[in-house]
């Protein structure tokens, strides 16, 4: 199964609503280049290459709460 940290799983939980990296970094009071990050290892951690893959992914293993 996928090892992902609480705030990767809340970034995720925010990209799969929609929001952009401003905007999740509005929320969890972090830079849009740290959101980055964050998208760039659940890339990495779940072997996506987009993020059409990485919302697919996300519903299919039930990694959102």
């Amino acid at each position: 199964m996928y090892q992902l940290t609480n705030q990767e799983i809340r970034v995720l939980e925010l990209i799969c609503r929609g929001y952009n990296s401003k905007e999740i970094g509005e929320k969890l009071f972090k830079s849009p280049r740290t959101i980055e990050g964050y998208r760039a290892r659940l890339y990495e951690k779940l072997e996506v290459k987009n993020k059409a893959e990485l919302i697919a992914c996300a519903f299919r293993n039930d990694l959102l709460k």
